[in-house]
């Protein structure tokens, strides 16, 4: 069993719809309440947070101390800005799309991107809105490519 820490980024475990998580989401530990298979953690910030016990969630991701002062500045892999709709997966966005768009005309690679940005995060941030931005920058994409040479 982990000894969990403020800062965690932790994944669950099991599926638990009585607290409101799924196996493979990402969160980030708030607080840590106990020790030991008795331990419960407070995961997410403000009026979204939760406590869950610690032993149904594995570690992703810690800081590591630089000193004992201060802790080392988070990676743009270990850190995600507005959310983990993105960090809770085990393929990141970025990587798979730097993958598929190399070697693709600019712009169409910005269009084709930005389509799959919103697909792969529909079900975790946006919704519909989502799938309806993914649509429109498709629909933009196929205008452009119709009207080439």
């Amino acid at each position: 069993m982990v000894d969990f820490q403020i800062g965690d980024i932790v994944r669950a475990a099991v599926d638990d719809p009585e607290q409101f998580f799924m196996c493979n989401q990402r969160y980030t530990v708030a607080d840590v309440n106990g020790v030991g298979p008795d331990a419960r953690l407070t995961l997410g910030f403000g009026p979204g947070a939760f406590t869950a016990p610690a032993h149904r969630f594995d570690l992703v991701h810690r800081l590591t101390p630089i000193s004992e002062a201060g802790w080392e500045t988070p990676t743009p892999r270990s850190a995600q800005i507005g959310g983990d709709h993105y960090a809770r997966h085990e393929i990141q966005p970025w990587d798979a799309l730097k993958c598929w768009l190399d070697g693709m005309e600019p712009f169409a690679a910005y269009m084709t991107g930005n389509a799959i940005k919103y697909l792969a995060r529909w079900h975790n941030k946006g919704g519909v809105e989502d799938l309806k931005k993914a649509r429109h920058y498709i629909d933009a994409l196929i205008a452009e490519l119709d009207h080439q040479p």
